[in-house]
């Protein structure tokens, strides 16, 4: 490299634009992650239609603003990704309806219940 010349990493330069709220960076950074996206979201729901609904709240439009270029960019994409699926779960109907169940069962049926279903245990009991 010559003298004087600083390279920028083509992901934090496509975060840069991102955070000037251009939608072609956007864009751009979605197809660099969507599979990886998907994948996180789809394990954790096991519906396809679910995760890629939590894809388009999750993504980073309302957040980008708030990543630290001296952080790793994937980690952070992750933990956005677990929180937009845990919010989605928390908002279905069905999650409301059995955590007032599970509230009125006994300690006993609740350890059994979170021991069998960690993810659910996580949004209804927090």
């Amino acid at each position: 490299m010559r003298k004087g010349i600083i390279r920028l990493d083509p992901l934090i330069n496509l975060i840069r634009r991102c955070k000037n709220n251009e939608k072609e960076a956007f864009n751009d950074l979605l197809a660099r992650h969507e599979h990886y996206l998907f994948k996180l979201c789809y394990g954790l729901t096991r519906d396809r239609d679910e995760a890629l609904d939590i894809m388009q709240e999750t993504y980073i439009f309302r957040n980008i603003h708030r990543f630290d270029e001296n952080r790793p960019f994937l980690p952070w994409l992750r933990k956005i990704a677990i929180n937009s699926c845990l919010n989605y779960r928390q908002d279905l109907p069905g999650t409301k309806l059995l955590n007032r169940t599970l509230s009125h069962l006994g300690k006993s049926a609740q350890d059994s219940f979170r021991r069998r279903n960690p993810l659910l245990s996580r949004i209804i009991f927090g």
